[in-house]
């Protein structure tokens, strides 16, 4: 025996638990409360006489499905529907279902393994609730909750690239996260138990004053519009009348959530806070817009850029707010839903001169060349319509589909292009109809033209005389007198100064009369003479 070797074995052993893979560290937005579940098979019951099958709520056949809440735990029920369970003495809460055998057990093992856990690394965490989310004995995701700080905690230190949280700037920025995570453990696992009021108070506050910036700033950091706000408002006092403090804290919660999730996207309290929407806070600018795109914009209508200018301001550090994504969609089902419109016309247009016998035979080229561009674009606009309608209403859902056509060096050009479609293809088929209609009129007058050519040119060859002789200007008030006097202006023409033939002036020496300086004032003008 090495009683100096076993004693240095026993010093460099590893204390129990700390390095212990299976109980992990969590957050609470890693939830799995959303994904599917097999909820179990169906299978006959045995009703009871009277009213008691309405009122238990165990299970009295011999294959037991359902048992008792175990002594000590509490059942709630989450607005949602979905069951959870507290113990107030152990301060354990859990989404596992303790109704189903061994998962009580279960349970009950980890929350041992926990408590060695604490009691040896943090005994001061003992007046903390603990969340327990065990999958059988294979492993077990814990956090602690500190309702007094609001935040969430573990025992054991960790990056917070190993739990799952994104890198902060700062040690405020990590609080914020955690003060983040502490309002989705309350959504997801609200209190039976008046805690919240002031902080109802202060949300009460921060609803009425993102009221007022959303309706006084165009740049608002608001992630609530105005309706929202004032049916917050609403809800939370309607909730604390009805007295049930469960829904009154998950509203209170899930509003927080939201709100504190926003107020982190923008840096509030933190250097560099996001005081407009539309400035960047990460140092990330929209890729510049090459020569290529700006003709693209041109042949297009200039309609490229009037949308990208719009996705980029919607878009800016990669956020996008829910009202402003359904504002876009709204928007461009509008847009789209006219442009169809205006490409039905335009098809049935051009099929009419198509199917014209009359029509030469250029003609009918143009306008079915027009009649196809209009068709194509219809057919793509519905295509985009139904598939906007499909997307999603929410801010995630924008997120994706932005992610989805964002390129590294062009950012949301192609976007902009790909929404400029529809009117453009309206736009060029419209034009290729007018030139085509201007041609067509044009090759008409001049075959008229060409059958009575010389009433035309007698025509030109009087009036170019009558020109000559009258002059430009009384030529212009000639008509316009004959216009007054059949009604087509209302006012009658100003008087014409007579024009007189000009003559050298006479030198002093050759003067006959001091006559010649007389100047003679022009006749008056008389309208009822002419």
């Amino acid at each position: 025996m090495n009683p100096v070797g076993d004693m240095l074995k026993v010093a460099i052993e590893p204390a129990p638990f700390i390095d212990n893979p299976r109980l992990w560290e969590g957050l609470p937005s890693q939830t799995n409360r959303y994904d599917d579940v097999f909820a179990g098979p169906r299978a006959a019951r045995t009703m009871m006489p009277g009213s008691q099958s309405a009122l238990t709520n165990v299970d009295g056949d011999s294959r037991s499905q359902l048992l008792p809440v175990p002594e000590g735990w509490v059942e709630f029920i989450h607005p949602e529907g979905r069951p959870y369970y507290y113990n107030s003495e152990l301060r354990v809460v859990t989404e596992t279902y303790l109704r189903h055998p061994n998962q009580l057990a279960f349970i009950e093992e980890w929350y041992s393994v926990f408590r060695q856990l604490r009691n040896r690394v943090l005994p001061s965490a003992s007046n903390l609730d603990v969340f327990l989310d065990c999958d059988g004995r294979n492993t077990c995701r814990y956090y602690m909750i500190d309702h007094a700080n609001k935040t969430i905690c573990w025992l054991r230190q960790r990056q917070t690239s190993d739990i799952g949280i994104a890198d902060v700037r700062s040690v405020l920025g990590l609080r914020a996260l955690l003060f983040e995570e502490y309002w989705t453990h309350l959504e997801y696992v609200p209190k039976n138990e008046n805690h919240l009021g002031a902080v109802r108070s202060e949300l009460q506050g921060t609803l009425a004053s993102c009221l007022v910036d959303h309706m006084t700033s165009e740049g608002s950091t608001s992630p609530f519009t105005k309706t929202e706000c004032k049916s917050y408002l609403f809800s939370l006092n309607q909730a604390a009348e009805s007295g049930h403090m469960l829904y009154l804290n998950w509203s209170i919660a899930r509003i927080m959530g939201l709100l504190v999730h926003s107020r982190n996207v923008n840096l509030y309290g933190q250097y560099g806070a996001r005081l407009d929407r539309t400035a960047t806070v990460e140092g990330r600018r929209h890729p510049p817009r090459s020569e290529g795109y700006m003709y693209k914009s041109v042949l297009l209508g200039g309609g490229p850029v009037i949308h990208l200018n719009r996705l980029e301001n919607l878009w800016v550090d990669r956020i996008i707010y829910t009202h402003h994504w359904r504002g876009l969609i709204n928007d461009l089902t509008e847009e789209w839903s006219t442009a169809v419109a205006g490409a039905g016309v335009m098809w049935a247009s051009n099929v009419v001169f198509v199917a014209s016998p009359s029509v030469d035979i250029i003609t009918k080229t143009a306008c079915g060349i027009s009649a196809i561009a209009a068709g194509a674009t219809g057919i793509f606009t519905l295509h985009m319509i139904r598939e906007h309608r499909s997307l999603g209403k929410y801010a995630a859902h924008a997120a994706n589909y932005f992610q989805l056509y964002e390129n590294h060096a062009t950012g949301l050009q192609g976007l902009s292009i790909k929404y400029s479609i529809p009117w453009a293809g309206v736009m060029w088929s419209f034009g290729i109809t007018c030139v085509t209609l201007v041609f067509y009129l044009l090759s008409s007058f001049l075959v008229l033209a060409g059958a009575h050519l010389h009433v035309l040119v007698t025509a030109f060859l009087v009036v170019s005389a009558y020109v000559y002789a009258r002059g430009v200007n009384p030529f212009l008030h000639d008509i316009r007198k004959v216009a007054h006097r059949i009604g087509l202006i209302n006012a009658p023409p100003p008087p014409t100064t007579p024009v007189a033939r000009s003559f050298p002036a006479n030198s002093a020496e050759n003067r006959l009369d001091p006559v010649d300086e007389i100047v003679l004032p022009p006749p008056a003008y008389d309208a009822g003479r002419d």
